[in-house]
Parts: structure tokens; C-alpha cells; sequence
């Protein structure tokens, strides 16, 4: 089937997004979000009066989605890592007073927090990750508030508690996690917090550069499972590490999950329409590249969206598959079936092969137990053998008359 798609941004190829549409529809979706009228939100009651209990904020910044939708899964299982893509325009302004962040550090978290302290580190971004809580719980010392929390004492302080980890989702905006323990976060806060994109932690490298990555020659060394040496590591320092968080705080994640559908977040209303349609364009091409399989022709549609509006399709296929070996004709079907009877036939003859082993078996020790009795005894047992044959012969023979009984009474009360 030739790939032709009936897509709502036309172009020249149809694995292409146009890009002036794309503006005009992100410029059509953020006037939309901002005045209200594409919100899902109910205001009013079935009475036409003002429902008190609705939200008020359906025209503040809302964040902007890319929904994607595949012909197969994307990945085989889910994957509690999600993956980072550093888009051209930041999702989050990190010199915005109002983002607080919670850094997730393996142990011991006291050597992060003594790199976020030292003097080389930017004070602004210092500031947004050394605010503490102000309540989560009054049993807890300011040390234990801290932005800049181990695996152990998140473990200890809101593993079993729901009301301090919905506290902690509540008090911050941001939450980075390191990559050694990012999939561990994920038993200790509990799904609720994977739930919302807001909460869904985001990995970054804290480890350093590797130190011991070639040999001498300029080779690339060989890694441990195959024999050779373990990776040694430099220390992170202040600046590496403030470009990481900083790079980490503005990006956006996509989630790698057994299914079609995936939502990616590629800012908000109060952007400009021509950095959002960039972000987005980025964000397809970093998608298609790196997670769908076969690329473009692994695309169903994509479509944006606000966070309480209807969805706005920007490109759709109409190859409902990859290629040709997707579909299925009656050309299979003979195929199954035929597998359906050899599979039939290799039973029956292991079957017919099992029982005349057991018969040959059988037969053998009857003649063994035949040769080794005296000849009274073999006629007795003869008698009782034959007496056995005959009982379960008459058993059958009653069921069969009971059966037929049953069927005969069976059709006379239907005809009545």
C-alpha cells in the first residue's frame, strides 16, 4: 500500500509536519486556552446557575501537550526511568522565585548538599533548592526538610505516610532524582505521585565524567561484564553540577511505556505560539528518532492539547499499518489451519505410541506373573479378570439404556 496519509498539516512529504499551520494552530490553541472556550470544565449547573464548586483558574498558564498516538506498543514493558529531551525553549524558567525544587540523591545526600552550598554554585539556583518546607510534619528538624534529600531519609520520613508525601507533592513544583535511584522512587512515593506529569521525577547524571573510559592507545575500553575494569568516576563539581539541574529543570520528559498512547509536555499558555510550535516540532522529530519504531510510519496521529481543553489534531495517517506483512487475507488462515491439524496428527500418534507401549508393558508382566504361578491360580485369576469384564459390560449397557431413556422422555416433553 503506497504511504499516503490524509494528514491535517499537508506538505510536500507525508512524514512532515507543516510548520506555518502548526503555528497557526498553536497561535488558535493558546488565544483558545486563554479565553476559556475550549476548556472541558463544567462552570454551570444542569440549572444554568453558577457551579461554586468548579475551579476559577481555567484561563491561568496551563501546560501544553503532545499527544502521540502509535500503530504498536513503544516498549515491551513499562520503564520507571523516563527519558529527558532538552527542548529549545525551556518548560520552566529557572529564575522563576515561584519553582521550588527537590533534589533526590543517592547516599550520602550531605556530599550533594555541600556542592549546592559551595560559593561556585549560582545563587539563583541555589535559592530554589534551598528552601525548606514549612510544615510537613512538626516531628521533623530542618535538616530532615531539606530540598536536597538521600534515598535512606525519604525512605524513613514519607515512605509510609501518604499525608507527607502528598504534602511534599503539593509544596514543590519540580523533582529531580538521580539516575541510580531514580526506578527505586517509585516503591517509596507510592504511584499517586507518577500520576500527575508535575510530580513525575526527572533523571539527571550526578556521577561525574568517567575517568578510565579508553586505554592508552586511545581504544575504547571493554566494560566489566566482559571482562574489563570497573568505571572510575571524577567528582561532580559546583558548575557541572548547576548546568545539569538548571538543564534538567527546563526540559521535558517522554514516558516509555508498553502502550500506543503517550502525553508529552511541550510548555505552557503563556509562551509564545512560535517557540511553542518549535518545541513541539523538536519534540516530534526527538520522538520518531529515538522511541517509535520505523520512525514516522510508526505514527497513528499527533494532537495538542491544554491541560483542560479538547485535543487539536495537527497530523494523522490513514495507513492504518507498517506494511503489507501487517495485514492478514485468507491466505493464513489456510496456513493456521493446516498447523491446527499437523499439531492434531504429532498428538494422535504420541498418543497411539504411549498405549502400545503400556500394552507391550502390560502384556509382558502378565506373561511374567503367568510363568511364575502355579496353573490353579492362573485359571482363578482368569475367572475373576473375565467375572470384572463382564460387571463393567453390564454397567454400560445399563447406563447406555438409562441415556437413551432420559433422551426419549427429554423429546416428549419437548413436542408437548
Amino acid at each position: 500500500m503506497a504511504p499516503t496519509t490524509t494528514a491535517v498539516a499537508t506538505s510536500s512529504s507525508p512524514y512532515k509536519i507543516d510548520s506555518q499551520l502548526l503555528q497557526r494552530n498553536t497561535r488558535a490553541l493558546v488565544k483558545k486556552i486563554q479565553s476559556g472556550e475550549l476548556s472541558t470544565k463544567s462552570k454551570k449547573t444542569e440549572s444554568g446557575k453558577q457551579d461554586l464548586l468548579a475551579d476559577e483558574d481555567d484561563n491561568q498558564v496551563q501546560d501544553v501537550r503532545l499527544e502521540i498516538s502509535t500503530k504498536k506498543h513503544m516498549a515491551k514493558e513499562k520503564s520507571l526511568k523516563p527519558r529527558k529531551i532538552y527542548v529549545p525553549h525551556p518548560i520552566r524558567d529557572v529564575n522563576d522565585e515561584e519553582i521550588s525544587v527537590v533534589l533526590i540523591t543517592a547516599d550520602p545526600a550531605e556530599k550533594y548538599d555541600s556542592i549546592i552550598k559551595d560559593e561556585r554554585f549560582p545563587a539563583s539556583l541555589r535559592d530554589r533548592l534551598t528552601n525548606p518546607v514549612d510544615e510537613v510534619d512538626a516531628s521533623m528538624s530542618r535538616e530532615q526538610k531539606k530540598n536536597v534529600i538521600g534515598i535512606k531519609s525519604l525512605a524513613k520520613h514519607y515512605g509510609k505516610s501518604f499525608e507527607k508525601r502528598r504534602q511534599l507533592a503539593n509544596d514543590y513544583q519540580v523533582f529531580l532524582a538521580d539516575d541510580r535511584v531514580v526506578t527505586r522512587l517509585s516503591s517509596i512515593l507510592g504511584d499517586d505521585f507518577y500520576h500527575a506529569t508535575k510530580t513525575r521525577p526527572i533523571p539527571i547524571n550526578l556521577q561525574g565524567r568517567r575517568e578510565n573510559d579508553r586505554d592508552e592507545q586511545g581504544n575504547k575500553r571493554q566494560k566489566l561484564a566482559d571482562g574489563g575494569n570497573k568505571v572510575v568516576r571524577s567528582d561532580i563539581g559546583p558548575e557541572s553540577a548547576a548546568k545539569t539541574i538548571s538543564r534538567a529543570i527546563g526540559a521535558t520528559t517522554f514516558p516509555l511505556n508498553a502502550s500506543t498512547n503517550a502525553s508529552v509536555v511541550v510548555g505552557n499558555s503563556g509562551m509564545k505560539p512560535e517557540e511553542l510550535a518549535e518545541n513541539i516540532e523538536f519534540v516530534i522529530k526527538e520522538v520518531t528518532d529515538r522511541f517509535i519504531t520505523k520512525g514516522w510510519r510508526g505514527l497513528k496521529s499527533l494532537d495538542v492539547k491544554g491541560t483542560h481543553t479538547a485535543s487539536l489534531p495537527i497530523w494523522k495517517t490513514s495507513e492504518l499499518w507498517e506494511d503489507e506483512a501487517d495485514v492478514l487475507d485468507h491466505e493464513p488462515i489456510a496456513v493456521i489451519k493446516e498447523a491446527k491439524k499437523d499439531k492434531k496428527k504429532r498428538k494422535r500418534s504420541a498418543l497411539a505410541e504411549a498405549t502400545e507401549l503400556k500394552d507391550e508393558t502390560t502384556s509382558s508382566k502378565k506373561q511374567k506373573s503367568i510363568a511364575d504361578v502355579p496353573l490353579d491360580e492362573v485359571e482363578a485369576k482368569k475367572k475373576k479378570e473375565a467375572k470384572a469384564e463382564a460387571s463393567q459390560a453390564k454397567a454400560a449397557k445399563k447406563a447406555q439404556k438409562e441415556a437413551l431413556l432420559q433422551k426419549s422422555k427429554a423429546a416428549v416433553a419437548a413436542s408437548s
